[in-house]
């Protein structure tokens, strides 16, 4: 890859296809998730042409997946990282052009504070928990009822348990985790428990943050949802279709994003996966 790419937009033949990466919560640095789900997102693609499984294949010469330019960082505004790809179809012997992009939200908006995470944990986590766990226990008696015990009785177990799990594991462990940030911050250390404090926000906004800012904070969720459409927005006039791929809570970014988006504006034939 080139990370010394031009950074205005990439070539003025529109791509047969763009593909948007949207990530999940976490401390993500720009362009890692371009980097990261690209190189196995080719491994896949060019498997699925040799009619092979993605581990268990050898790379042919030459390559059915080339990276021709990356972008990883950009001084121009507006512009996501990127990356231009040439795949090869060894079938029909043709080629088509991949332009594939990052919307990265994770700095647009300022990381809540110790008091708003504390206040979250208290108020909106364990009604989180249980409503997340119990949408599982819901969706695996459904499936039992249908296809019996045999075939989906194992789902049924594995979701009460991660039910239990929630209301006596893990919903504990963060409220004793809040327990002793809090007792820190009462230490007579002039030093020692910001230090600490510091680096347990920034723990705990990676791993809740991030939920928070969904059930908590409308300016923070309308900058994430900003980010993600201008990405989008920069994609769909650069290429024929677009596939758009989101992780974890970036599906939920994903849904909000699309949800109030005028489609008249933007009425390029769209895929959306999330895992």
């Amino acid at each position: 890859m080139n990370p010394a790419g031009p950074a205005s937009s990439p070539s003025s033949t529109e791509a047969d296809l763009g593909i948007l990466f949207i990530h999940g919560i976490g401390q993500q640095a720009k362009a890692e998730t371009l980097v990261n789900w690209l190189d196995p997102l080719g491994g896949w693609i060019a498997a699925s042409l040799l009619g092979a499984q993605p581990p268990k294949f050898e790379i042919p010469e030459p390559p059915l997946w080339h990276v021709e330019t990356a972008v990883l960082s950009s001084t121009e505004s507006g512009v996501p990282p990127h990356a231009e790809v040439r795949m090869r179809d060894p079938r029909h012997g043709t080629s088509s052009r991949l332009l594939v992009a990052e919307a990265y939200w994770a700095e647009c908006f300022p990381p809540p504070t110790m008091d708003e995470v504390t206040e979250w944990l208290l108020e909106f986590a364990p009604n989180t928990l249980l409503l997340h766990y119990g949408l599982n226990v819901r969706r695996a008696w459904t499936m039992l009822r249908r296809d019996g015990v045999l075939r989906a009785g194992w789902r049924l177990v594995r979701a009460v348990a991660m039910l239990v799990a929630g209301c006596f594991v893990i919903l504990p462990l963060l409220l004793a985790a809040l327990f002793l940030l809090l007792l820190v911050r009462l230490l007579p250390i002039p030093v020692l428990p910001e230090a600490i404090l510091k680096q347990a926000q920034v723990a705990l906004a990676a791993v809740i943050g991030d939920s928070m800012v969904y059930c908590a904070s409308p300016a923070r969720l309308a900058a994430i949802v900003r980010e993600t459409r201008a990405a989008m927005d920069w994609l769909a006039p650069r290429c024929r279709r677009m596939a758009i791929v989101a992780h974890s809570q970036g599906a939920a970014v994903l849904r909000y994003a699309i949800s109030g988006e005028d489609e008249s504006a933007n009425p390029l034939p769209r895929t959306c996966a999330a895992w």
